[in-house]
């Protein structure tokens, strides 16, 4: 298994397309069988790449 490490940010303050964007590149990730790592928040860029993965 391998593992993409991303690099975002955690504020809400964000144009929704951004948070799209980082939604639907977690879902890339998780579709080709890749595991995520990241910095753990639940929120911003990062909250969404998490929850798309």
């Amino acid at each position: 298994m391998q593992t993409i490490c991303i690099y975002c940010g955690s504020s809400d303050k964000i144009e929704q397309k951004f948070l799209d964007a980082a939604y639907e590149m977690g879902q890339i990730i998780a579709n080709r069988g890749y595991t995520m790592t990241f910095g753990g928040g639940k929120t911003g860029l990062m909250g969404m790449a998490a929850n798309g993965c």
